[in-house]
């Protein structure tokens, strides 16, 4: 989870992999952000990520858009390891 000092406006996230180990970096991920008013998570999107074996490769979803002082990430490895390691995690703002 991603908590923010205030609340802030997104147009997009995206996702760097990490320089070495290329097969921790997830393979899927679901968004959530956080609805102040109602109290409760609300899904954003869900997004296969397609790394590959690439060194700092950044995934853009500028489709992925928010209002929110939180973002909830459930990341998943389907290459059979229990273990997950990205480079970045990127907000863009317009």
């Amino acid at each position: 989870m991603v908590e923010f000092g205030q609340h802030i406006n997104f147009q997009g996230i995206g996702f760097k992999s990490a320089g070495d180990h290329p097969r921790r970096a997830p393979t899927e991920v679901k968004i959530s952000v956080f609805d102040s008013l109602t109290n409760t998570w609300r899904e954003i999107g869900f997004r296969k990520l397609q790394f590959g074996l690439a060194a700092w490769k950044c995934i853009a979803f500028p489709e992925l858009a928010g209002s929110t002082t939180s973002v909830l990430f459930h990341f998943v490895n389907h290459h059979g390891l229990n273990e997950i390691q990205l480079g970045e995690i990127i907000f863009y703002h317009m």
